[in-house]
């Protein structure tokens, strides 16, 4: 996914927005908005009052799979195979990471709004949106000692923003791996051979 400069002729309803694809809907902190990616390549913010779109629907590249707003609601990250964070009130791009040929599939802020943390296959990346730099990166897989990579399904942090949770998976089997935020290091995992919800930290501080 590349951001373009460019924008989709806007839609006049949601209801006329097809092809929805990202799994979560995520509100703008005030609730007065909604965002979502879908397959035709674009991201759409809606206003939940009407239904109406905010501004012209966001043109990329490639698949949006998952929309996040920051914490304040000034910033909006999507993921496909690229990075990018845009403007929420004006959908400019602030900044891209193309790095790698595979998706990102997961995402989550910390709670100052300040650094997105991605992850894509087995790699953990917290990024500065000031900068536009990668400041930290992990190998998840090495939580699991499996001979075989696994692929980082979710991520959820914590309220204080010490632990993220991280959802790997091969095959049926799932690990979900509690990590100090700040270095890395695992300091619980949970192994187990069904499906997982996506995890959720209640009550860390």
């Amino acid at each position: 996914m590349e951001c373009r400069d460019r924008r989709a002729d806007q839609s006049p309803r949601f209801g006329g927005v097809r092809l929805v694809l990202t799994a979560d809907f995520p509100f703008s902190p005030d609730g007065k908005r909604v965002a979502f990616g879908s397959y035709n390549h674009m991201i759409h913010v809606v206003v939940c009052d009407d239904g109406t779109l905010t501004l012209a629907p966001i043109l990329c590249r490639d698949k949006v799979r998952v929309v996040q707003y920051s914490a304040n609601g000034a910033k909006l990250v999507a993921a496909a195979r690229t990075l990018c964070i845009f403007d929420a009130d004006s959908g400019n791009p602030i900044f891209t990471d193309r790095g790698g040929m595979e998706d990102w599939l997961a995402l989550v802020w910390t709670g100052d709004g300040s650094q997105p943390i991605a992850a894509k296959r087995a790699t953990v990346v917290i990024h500065d949106v000031a900068s536009g730099e990668r400041v930290r990166t992990w190998d998840a897989a090495a939580y699991c000692y499996w001979p075989i990579s696994p692929h980082i399904n979710s991520l959820a942090l914590s309220p204080n923003g010490k632990y993220l949770a991280i959802q790997m998976a091969i095959s049926e089997t799932k690990l979900v791996t509690i990590a100090d935020v700040a270095t890395g290091q695992s300091v619980a995992s949970f192994r187990h051979e069904k499906s997982a919800r996506q995890p959720t930290l209640r009550g860390a501080h």
